[in-house]
């Protein structure tokens, strides 16, 4: 754990995978054997608690000074709650557990949440991980959180074949009486630019080409357009028959998904979804990136980032993602509220997360007397 992958000329990048820790893929394997099989000899943790004094959205600004700190030395298993009045950690129990610290074999594990809508989640901080450039390796639905915004990955794909363009763009039809769309007024189309009903309009005006209402969408609300495609589910309306447009379509008599047809575009991308945590909607946001042409894709409130967040809860330039080897590593750019990723197994507190913070709601964790000593 902890270990870098150094390429000839390039940067060294971590090879950490915090989500994956039961399979250990990072480790020697004398490590993993270890782990499989603990005999660690951990009778005691020190844990430091910084809660910042403001309640605002779960959030913990890291530039504010005004924070209560707490530190506890624990000896066996514990749950940790936070006083509604004075903000301070306690064992009391009051209301949702905050964090669970378990003593297994004589190791400390964190738990992640265990009972959905009562516990808090725990959240791994990116900034205590990460080493000058380097990020820290993301998974398959992994969900960071940027501000108040989450983000899953929910999916990407790297194709190093080469495809002939005309593989993309076989004309599926190119008739002179065939309806046209209504955007274009071309009536062709193609595998990668078929014609859909994306609303409830009707006759002449049904049928817009994919490109079209992607080129319409970003047009329409500023979005970058050079590498991405994006998706604003609860604002996308048409503006003839005001219906919001469909992410389920019907197209030759089948039913396709509007982001599962708009990836074919792209030999390599990455799809993610974000929650639009302003606007009361269960929808989201979705973008699909083209891994093809860049490497690094920058998270932000300002307007020059790939992906842009407005939020105030979100830096201007807050966090990047970056594409190394065929895998997705984020890092943090030193954000006001941190970049975080979800805990989604449990993680023992062994020396290679000795510099790991971790953030429950408005409380930062640190683990001071971390050891991997262990009896024979």
């Amino acid at each position: 754990m902890g270990n870098c992958c150094k390429q000839t000329g390039q940067k060294n990048f971590s090879s950490i995978q915090l989500n994956d820790l039961l399979q250990r893929k990072s480790l020697l394997l004398e490590q993993l054997e270890q782990l499989q099989n603990p005999v660690y000899n951990q009778t005691s943790l020190q844990v430091k608690m910084i809660t910042w004094i403001k309640d605002s959205h779960d959030l913990f600004d890291y530039e504010n000074s005004n924070r209560i700190t707490q530190s506890l030395t624990i000896n066996s298993s514990i749950k940790l709650y936070r006083d509604k009045t004075s903000g301070k950690i306690q064992s009391t129990q009051q209301g949702k557990t905050l964090i669970r610290i378990e003593n297994r074999q004589n190791c400390f594990w964190i738990e992640p949440r265990q009972i959905k809508n009562d516990d808090h989640h725990v959240w791994l901080v990116i900034k205590s991980i990460q080493q000058q450039d380097n990020g820290v390796k993301l998974q398959y639905n992994d969900v960071i959180r940027v501000g108040k915004v989450e983000i899953k990955l929910q999916e990407f794909h790297f194709d190093v074949s080469e495809k002939k363009l005309d593989e993309r763009e076989t004309i599926l039809s190119q008739s002179v009486d065939e309806q046209r769309c209504r955007i274009c007024l071309l009536g062709s189309e193609s595998i990668d630019d078929p014609k859909i009903e994306p609303c409830n309009c009707s006759g002449t005006m049904s049928l817009i080409h994919l490109k079209c209402l992607q080129h319409w969408i970003v047009t329409k609300y500023n979005m970058e357009s050079s590498n991405a495609i994006v998706f604003l589910w609860d604002l996308m309306k048409c503006e003839l028959c005001q219906s919001n447009f469909k992410r389920k379509l019907q197209l030759n008599g089948q039913t396709v998904d509007l982001v599962e047809l708009s990836k074919r575009q792209f030999q390599s991308y990455a799809i993610l979804e974000m929650k639009k945590p302003l606007i009361k909607s269960k929808e989201r946001l979705t973008y699909i990136l083209n891994l093809e042409k860049l490497e690094q894709f920058k998270i932000g409130r300002a307007n020059d980032n790939h992906i842009r967040l407005c939020d105030i809860s979100v830096s201007r330039f807050h966090c990047k993602l970056i594409l190394h080897n065929q895998e997705f590593y984020i890092y943090d750019n030193n954000s006001k509220f941190g970049t975080l990723l979800k805990l989604k197994q449990s993680m023992p507190l062994l020396k290679e997360f000795q510099n790991v913070q971790v953030q429950v709601g408005r409380t930062l964790f640190e683990f001071e007397n971390v050891s991997n000593s262990y009896s024979k």
